[in-house]
């Protein structure tokens, strides 16, 4: 399996003119460390949860960024920080909100999730989790840097005069975040923010709340996400990507493309970024819900399904053959595509007012029982990524079975 990984620093572009060379190298060479540190976990075997946490500290540490050393501040000129992380192949997940003193937040989220029996944790309890968990600790003057101290001071005075907000979108708010697969084909994401600069004191945005800002699922995809929390969060922005995966069969690019362009009427400024995997032909397509792609289909499971296939093939043909003179060779056909009851087919067959046949009935049954088998036998074989020998096996079984009930009937 490939390993992949993506991260971003957070939503918002700053004007051009406050811009200079140096500062777009200083963030772009921040990001590429955190690229890097992600990239060798995986590289060496690692999981996506570490790579994914390993890149988000980075970012957490680098006071460019809007996550622990370098975040916003409230309207009180306190810091109050967010962190989720969360694990695609068995939806573990942990999250902290409104915490100062952890070095890394993410990695006192990641404490929630795996010494917890909790998902989000905030103030004191979260603290009391990360000491627990031996994390490194500072004092806030550690996190605040001058630039969060006067771009706070401008928000104030521009809300005291009752100024027009001219502010660029990444003096307004900013976030971090990274989503990854690993070589076992495992999802997982990991956001961390300061939230808004001069957010109300308590104010907790999407980065925390799963399904919101924060998501992962193997059967689908992982996702981060940057930008106005409160939209995010009364539309589900990463959740609602991956339902429309799983039960509308998008691909991942429309769909996170589409729930971005909906948000933006409704306030919703922001992005995001997503992983996903299950290709079909050139698009991504949704998982079938019994997928199992960490075990694979095997040569002695494709022998036995294509087995199965030619002996349920057999016994419907067997039953077609002995009664098909009473019509069950249309009566398989419609019981196929729209499952009949088949007491009401066995009325249908020999008319209303005669008393249905129990041996047609239970014909019919089988040959209602054969068309559910099949299709159990084709989803298991698509949903476990068939390929080389054991995709060869089943395959030359089913055409054994086809012929043979071919030759059964006629």
């Amino acid at each position: 399996m490939s390993i992949s990984i993506a991260i971003h620093g957070g939503a918002g572009t700053m004007r051009a003119a406050d811009m200079t060379p140096e500062m777009a190298e200083a963030r772009h060479e921040g990001l590429r460390r955190a690229l890097r540190a992600g990239w060798e976990v995986l590289s060496e075997g690692g999981s996506a949860l570490d790579a994914v946490a390993a890149a988000v500290v980075v970012l957490e540490d680098d006071p460019l960024f809007n996550a622990a050393r370098g975040a916003v501040l409230t309207d009180a000129g306190t810091l109050e920080m967010d962190a989720a992380i969360m694990s695609g192949a068995d939806r573990a997940a942990g999250a902290v909100a409104g915490i100062c003193g952890p070095v890394n937040p993410v990695l006192a989220a990641r404490a929630v999730m795996e010494t917890t029996p909790h998902v989000l944790m905030i103030g004191d309890g979260a603290l009391a989790v990360a000491r627990a968990a031996e994390l490194e600790f500072e004092t806030a003057s550690y996190f605040e840097t001058p630039n969060r101290r006067a771009a706070l001071e401008m928000e104030l005075a521009r809300r005291a005069s009752g100024a027009p907000d001219t502010r660029s979108d990444a003096d307004r708010h900013g976030t971090v975040g990274a989503v990854a697969r690993d070589a076992h084909g495992h999802l997982a994401a990991a956001t961390s923010t300061g939230g808004i600069t001069a957010k109300r004191t308590g104010r907790v945005g999407d980065t925390p709340v799963f399904g919101a800002g924060t998501f992962a699922d193997d059967e689908t995809c992982a996702v981060s996400c940057t930008g106005t929390g409160e939209v995010f969060i009364r539309y589900t922005a990463a959740a609602e990507i991956a339902a429309r995966l799983r039960y509308k069969g998008e691909s991942l690019a429309k769909a996170a493309a589409d729930v971005i362009a909906e948000l933006a009427p409704r306030g919703g400024d922001g992005g995001l970024i997503a992983l996903g995997w299950y290709r079909l032909r050139d698009r991504k397509t949704a998982v079938p819900p019994i997928a199992n792609v960490s075990n694979p289909l095997g040569l002695g499971t494709a022998a036995t399904f294509g087995v199965l296939f030619v002996v349920v093939s057999i016994l419907a043909s067997v039953t077609m053959r002995i009664y098909g003179s009473s019509g069950l060779y249309t009566l398989a056909g419609i019981v196929g595509v729209t499952d009949i009851n088949p007491f009401i087919i066995s009325l249908a067959t020999h008319g209303a007012g005669a008393a249905p046949d129990p041996v047609e009935m239970a014909a019919v049954l089988i040959a209602t029982g054969s068309n559910h088998i099949f299709h159990a036998i084709y989803a298991s074989v698509y949903s476990r990524g068939a390929t080389g020998a054991p995709l060869v096996v089943f395959m030359a079984l089913m055409a054994a079975a086809s012929l043979g009930a071919a030759i059964l009937v006629h």
